[in-house]
Parts: structure tokens; C-alpha cells; sequence
């Protein structure tokens, strides 16, 4: 039984917790107990059903906004002409490369499909090729970015978009009468490592690597890249040019393009590349102060022929034939590297000696694919040479005594290097394609003449040197 009506009022009208109930058996009267449970068992407008649908909305359009405002990531593809994987191609495709810092983003344009180019505000911090000014902002532009929309950001295929205080090598060419720096696609923009700051760019592996390749580039690829010859405004300007007018109307086009170039003699370290970049080396003249040429790429060179007279072998029995040259034979040699053209102008870009008739040179090169020139292309790859005295020998001149110890080191290639197209660069001018030249010869009179083949093996150029290992 109920004791009192405020027993029943508690249990029938208000159905509250225990809690609340236990508080109301002292509750004197109905009234006072219907005001208790209006300020106890009053809940908050947060937790009613109207307010989590409305806050549930809220959710949904906040993700929804912030999902709406993040871009789409959309990949664009291009084939390229060249072997954009080989920094050496980038070394021809490229006039400008450079480590820089992005400093901001400046601006975009779009093309007439709408996608977008982005400009950015760069500063050069290290020159690899080319000469910018150091220091100073440029402007760069590249394929990429975002949309008009803002809800999409396109990327070419293996590319990245430069970052804001991040450091890059940039591989560039001018535009826009030089005003801009352009580039896009893989390779154009290649982000440095983590632990490499503006101090220690010297310790980066990858501006080393860069550095090689542009001390080699690939100028005799099939690819056929193509050059451009546009001087960004931003170019430093301080090497000294020759027109090509006058090196297209001169016999002597080494006279014109050394221009007294210090002579700057080789380390053992420039040695040691030399023997990985090439497998021909020797002493040798030229006939003629060689021809001005300018490829249908844009690329600038000089034809010289070259007669070896003394051929720097490794000294052992099994490559001898291979590196050994037949010796006063005139043979067609193309000098590429360490000049550039821009507009009506070539550019020397770096100490290299242009041989001249009548001196001699130390050559390292590497034969064309059909066998019949040789050509070279980084620098040191001609070297002056003074005669020996006194009647001597060329093996006891100190360069070539270096050029032999460096010779014989296990980095060096004892077969001929892999063309990049992947035929074996053999010369026909070496001893051993002379002498089978010589062998077939005898083959096929023997058979014309209904004979056996003779072979005169005590002549002279079958006979190896006494001093071969």
C-alpha cells in the first residue's frame, strides 16, 4: 500500500529514476513534486531527436565542403622524343640546368583544352650547366596545375610539381624571348635529398650524377634530340662568343673558338673518367684546323681528320689489337661539347681545346656506330702535348705515362663500350679490324684465283711487342 498521495503522485505521474523518486517521499505535496521533477528531469535541447538530425547535416556538409575542396589529382600523358630517363638527353634537350629554390607560386594560364601552366617565382642556387645569375628570382613555368575550377590538379605522367621552399633541379630552356625558363615532363623537375640543404648542394648524389652527365652528353644518340638555341634574359653573358658566320666561313675554326683558353691539365680523377667514358686513346695531329658544323638538331660541332701516331694500350696481350691503332692512317674525328649556340652567336662554354694543325694531342674517343670516325665530347678528351725531347719516346712523356697507369686499372672498359642503341662501337681502324680486314682480303683472292689462301704470319703487324704482359 501507499503511504500518502505523494507516494502515488511519485510513482504514477512522473516515472523518474530511483534517484529522483528516493528525494520524493519527502516531498510534502503533488505540486512541490511536479516543480522538482520540471527542474530535475528537464533535458537539454542537445540531446533531442531534431537536434541530432540537424547536427548529423551539419557533419555531412562540413566533409562534404572539405572533400569538394581538395583537387582531384588528374594524370596527363606524353610520349617523348627522347630518352627523358638518361640524364644525359637531358644534358642535349636542356640549356639551362640548375639547382634552385621555389620561392612561391606566381600565377597560372591555360591552354585552349584548359589545362593548366603554372609559374613560380626560383631562385638559382647552383649552376650545372648554363650560366644564370646566382641569386636572383626567375621566372619558370611548367605543365601542370590546377584547374580553373580549382577541383582538379593536373600532373604529366612521372612529373611532380615543384613546393613551395623546397630545393629541385631544374632542367630548363628559355621561352618568350628569354624571359621565362620552361619545362615539363619526367626528369624536367627532380627534388633533391632530404638531408641537403643550400650548404652542402657538393654532398648531393644526385646533382653529382647530374654534373657527369653533363660533362658527356649524349650527342650521338638516334633520338636525334632537338636544341634550342634561345639565351634566357637571366644568363649571366660573360663567356666569350665568335658569330657563326665567321666560323661557317673559316678554315680554321680552332683558332677562332680557343681564343688563348688557359690550359688547364687534367687530375687523376679526370683521368679515371675519361677511361669509363671511352675505349680509343692515343697521341695523335690533325690535318686541317678543322670545319664549323651546326647539326640539323641544333647541335654545334667540329670535323677534324685526326692521324694517330702513338696508340696508349693496357699493355697485355688480349686487348692489344683492340686499342692499338694503325698508325699514320687519316681518320675522320667530330669534336662536340664546350661550345653552345644562341641565336647568331657561339658560346664558349667551358675551357676545351680545339685541336690545331701542326701540334700534337693526347685524344680519347669513341667510334661511331659503322666504324668509320671516331668522335668525343666531355671535357679533357684533347689534351695538348708537347713533342718528346730529344728524339724520345711518347710512353716516357708524364701524361702519357698517367694515361697508361690509368689504362691498366680494373675500371676500365677492355671491350668496346655499348652504343646506347646496342651495337658494340668498334673502330675499323684498330689493329685487329685491320688485320681482319687483311685476312678476309687473302680469303676471297684465294677462292678468285682458284688457290689456297696465304698468310705471311712473320710480317711485321702480326708480331706482338716484347713488352706486352
Amino acid at each position: 500500500m501507499k503511504n500518502s498521495d505523494a507516494e502515488r503522485l511519485t510513482e504514477h505521474l512522473l516515472n523518474v529514476d530511483e534517484d529522483i523518486l528516493s528525494r520524493a517521499y519527502d516531498t510534502d505535496n503533488a505540486e512541490k513534486l511536479k516543480e522538482y521533477k520540471k527542474t530535475k528531469t528537464k533535458k537539454h535541447f542537445f540531446t533531442s531527436p531534431w537536434f541530432r538530425s540537424a547536427a548529423a547535416v551539419a557533419i555531412c556538409a562540413a566533409l562534404l565542403v572539405v572533400w569538394v575542396s581538395l583537387p582531384f589529382k588528374t594524370t596527363l600523358y606524353e610520349s617523348y622524343a627522347f630518352n627523358v630517363w638518361d640524364y644525359r638527353c637531358l644534358a642535349v634537350f636542356y640549356k639551362y640546368i640548375f639547382v634552385g629554390r621555389v620561392e612561391s607560386e606566381i600565377g597560372r594560364e591555360y591552354d585552349k583544352d584548359g589545362v593548366p601552366h603554372t609559374f613560380y617565382k626560383v631562385t638559382p642556387l647552383m649552376n650545372i650547366q648554363g650560366e644564370l645569375r646566382l641569386g636572383e628570382g626567375l621566372t619558370y613555368k611548367k605543365q601542370g596545375g590546377l584547374s580553373k575550377s580549382g577541383m582538379l590538379c593536373y600532373v604529366l605522367s612521372e612529373d611532380i610539381l615543384p613546393e613551395q621552399g623546397k630545393l629541385y633541379i631544374f632542367c630548363a630552356k628559355a621561352i618568350d624571348n628569354g624571359e621565362t625558363l620552361y619545362s615539363s615532363g619526367k626528369n624536367s623537375t627532380i627534388p633533391l635529398e632530404e638531408n641537403i640543404t643550400e650548404e652542402n648542394l657538393a654532398e648531393s648524389a644526385v646533382v653529382e650524377k647530374m654534373q657527369d652527365a653533363c660533362e658527356k652528353p649524349a650527342y650521338m644518340r638516334d633520338d636525334h634530340i632537338p636544341v634550342s638555341n634561345v639565351r634566357s634574359v637571366y644568363d649571366l653573358c660573360e663567356n666569350p662568343t665568335v658569330s657563326t658566320e665567321k666560323l661557317f666561313k673559316s678554315e680554321n675554326a680552332a683558332k677562332l673558338l680557343n681564343q688563348n683558353t688557359p690550359l688547364v691539365l687534367p687530375t687523376e680523377k679526370d683521368i679515371s673518367k675519361l677511361m669509363g667514358d671511352y675505349n680509343y686513346f692515343f697521341v695523335g695531329t690533325v690535318s686541317d684546323g678543322g670545319k664549323f658544323c651546326v647539326s640539323k638538331e641544333g647541335v654545334p660541332y667540329v670535323e677534324y681528320t685526326v692521324t694517330p701516331v702513338y696508340s696508349i694500350v693496357d699493355g697485355t696481350i688480349i686487348n692489344y689489337r683492340k686499342q692499338q691503332f694503325v698508325e699514320d692512317r687519316s681518320i675522320k674525328f667530330t669534336k662536340y661539347g664546350g661550345i653552345t649556340v644562341y641565336g647568331n652567336d657561339v658560346e664558349l662554354t667551358r675551357n676545351d681545346v680545339f685541336p690545331e694543325a701542326g701540334s700534337l694531342y693526347i685524344f680519347s674517343c669513341t667510334a661511331t656506330a659503322d666504324g668509320e670516325a671516331l668522335y668525343s665530347y666531355s671535357p679533357y678528351a684533347v689534351i695538348p702535348l708537347e713533342k718528346p725531347r730529344d728524339g724520345g719516346d711518347f710512353s716516357q712523356i708524364p701524361l702519357v705515362k698517367q694515361f697508361m697507369n690509368a689504362r691498366k686499372e680494373k675500371h676500365e672498359v677492355l671491350q668496346p663500350v655499348m652504343k646506347e642503341c646496342g651495337t658494340l662501337q668498334v673502330s675499323d681502324h684498330t689493329l685487329e679490324k685491320h688485320i681482319d680486314f687483311l685476312y678476309n682480303q687473302e680469303i676471297a683472292l684465294a677462292e678468285k684465283e682458284n688457290r689456297e689462301p696465304v698468310f705471311d704470319f712473320e710480317s711485321e703487324i702480326y708480331q706482338y711487342p716484347d713488352w706486352l704482359e
